[in-house]
């Protein structure tokens, strides 16, 4: 139980610690219509994480039952699977900023980043429910999520709790800041400026270490629960 608990966060964290989806946020509240997009945002994100690992829950509540040799192999091997991956990834990441190829991060910005002064309210829900639940990370981090809770078969409640949990942790980076600067208006937007350069700076280095980490995790957790 303690360890599909601990794949479910681990797997949720590599979804949260984000940080071009969370760098979008903090542009979009630094611009005219700052809050309105920001929380759009903010909330298209959590319904597209949400909608995502419940389907992929519901998927595997479909797979044969526990108890079997194969579905059980082929349950605890999803998360090293996904962990080990992360970790490459990671590790692509770090070796490119070594090799002075990610030193301009700016450049490497997706176009929807400069242009987050023009999003209307409905756009930036669009937008966010995209990123969340298309985002080929994203993606395969869910259906991991997805098979754990269905490995562990907690029952209806159990599943929702479950799935709450995890939409919740994988989404706090992406709502903290709208919520932040709706309770300390101007006195949050200096802060947010400096997070903003700092993510800027180091946007390549922190995913790179942030995949590495959680996919060493899940792979621990995953070999445990063989």
């Amino acid at each position: 139980m303690w360890s599909d608990f601990g794949e479910l966060i681990a797997l949720a964290l590599g979804i949260a610690i984000s940080p071009m989806p969370v760098l979008g946020v903090i542009l979009m509240l630094m611009a005219p219509r700052g809050m309105s997009a920001g929380a759009g945002f903010a909330f298209g994100w959590i319904g597209g994480v949400g909608l995502a690992v419940s389907i992929f829950s519901l998927l595997s509540s479909l797979l044969p039952a526990r108890g079997s040799e194969g579905p059980d192999t082929a349950f605890g091997l999803t998360p090293v699977i996904v962990g080990a991956a992360l970790v490459a990834v990671g590790v692509i990441q770090i070796w490119r900023r070594a090799r002075g190829q990610a030193d301009d991060d700016a450049a490497e910005l997706p176009r929807w980043l400069s242009a987050v002064d023009k999003l209307t309210v409905t756009r930036s829900v669009v937008l966010g429910f995209s990123y969340a639940f298309l985002r080929p990370k994203n993606l395969v981090i869910t259906i991991a999520a997805g098979l754990v809770i269905g490995r562990a078969e907690p029952g209806v409640a159990g599943t929702a709790i479950a799935l709450g949990v995890f939409t919740v942790i994988a989404s706090v980076t992406i709502a903290a800041p709208p919520l932040a600067y709706a309770l300390g208006g101007e006195q949050v937007k200096a802060t947010l400026v400096r997070l903003r350069v700092w993510l800027l700076a180091n946007l390549a280095l922190i995913t790179g270490m942030t995949l590495i980490l959680i996919g060493i995790a899940l792979v621990v957790l995953g070999f445990v629960s063989l």
